[in-house]
């Protein structure tokens, strides 16, 4: 399924967000709020943690050893550019919506959101568009500039539709992952079986990942009352339901399939962040990045 004209606007977006940056927003949004995995001996800080056999005695700190009456030892976060990975999917069922904008829409501003913020902050960024395969692929890059890039292909409606296929096309975007890096993968989540388990346990157990999912309002409930006509985005199947019939266990069984989806992506050590096309979504991502930083300064 083609769609006929794209309503994300980014424009004005680009323009928030570069008053943003000067105002040193996105610095807060992002600057360490996404520190990876990857901590080394470089040479900034990154925090502390407690000191266990077999780590460099050289590297305790006695002074916060003393206040916390435990030995604990420095984090040094290693200086280099993090690589992000913008996944984004545009199959079929992203093009589907009864908001003012369809999910693909939606989601194609929340990437070019983070991704304009990772330029920003010095980061090297790739975008990947993907259904049953990898429709678009774009390098690793960075400055500003690239943003203008970015922006031209999520735009490019020519890349949209087909069928989803998780499998295939992690298999083809891992392939080309040069580094690791961090993962941004942003799609509806919508078939949600055996192989999206298996596919983000490998994404996560090589790179960081952070799954998105952007849902519209009929992915998670149906109105209490009335008879609606139901279409399969794929097949163009159509369903006549009534809605007093089918609300409740429908609410049920997406609130358990979305519990499901959030056990998976915590027992695989990534993060999770659940938009709605109903709701802006700045101030939800700005602070699942914060609780992500208090975590990671935890450990």
């Amino acid at each position: 399924m083609k769609p006929r004209s794209f309503r994300a606007d980014l424009l004005p977006k680009i323009r928030d967000l570069e008053i943003e940056a000067k105002q040193q927003v996105l610095s807060a949004m992002i600057s360490g709020e996404w520190i990876s995995r990857m901590r080394g001996h470089g040479i900034e800080f990154a925090g502390y943690r407690q000191y266990t056999t077999g780590d460099d005695a050289s590297l305790i700190d006695w002074k916060a050893s003393l206040r916390s009456r435990r030995l604990v030892i420095k984090e040094l976060q290693e200086e280099k550019n993090l690589n992000v990975y913008m996944f984004l999917d545009v199959s079929d069922t992203m093009l589907c919506g009864t908001t003012d904008k369809v999910k693909s829409e939606y989601a194609a501003e929340v990437a070019s959101s983070l991704a304009f913020a990772a330029l920003h902050m010095g980061e090297n960024v790739s975008l990947a568009l993907w259904s049953d395969h990898v429709t678009r692929f774009m390098p690793l890059g960075n400055g500003v500039a690239y943003h203008h890039q970015i922006t031209r292909q999520i735009l490019d409606i020519a890349h949209y539709g087909g069928v989803k296929d998780i499998a295939h096309s992690t298999r083809q975007l891992l392939a080309v992952m040069p580094t690791p890096g961090l993962i941004m993968l942003i799609t509806d989540a919508v078939g949600f079986d055996a192989a999206w388990e298996h596919n983000l346990k490998v994404m996560a157990t090589k790179h960081d990942l952070i799954l998105i999912v952007v849902r519209d309002p009929r992915d998670r409930r149906l109105p209490a009352h009335g008879e609606f006509v139901l279409e399969d985005p794929t097949t163009g199947q159509k369903l006549v339901v009534d809605a007093a019939d089918y609300a409740q266990p429908y609410a049920a069984f997406v609130a358990a399939e979305e519990e499901r989806i959030s056990a998976l992506v915590r027992s695989a050590g990534a993060d999770l962040i659940m938009l709605e096309t109903s709701s802006p979504y700045k101030d939800i991502v700005r602070q699942a990045f914060v609780q992500r930083k208090r975590r990671w300064w935890r450990v």
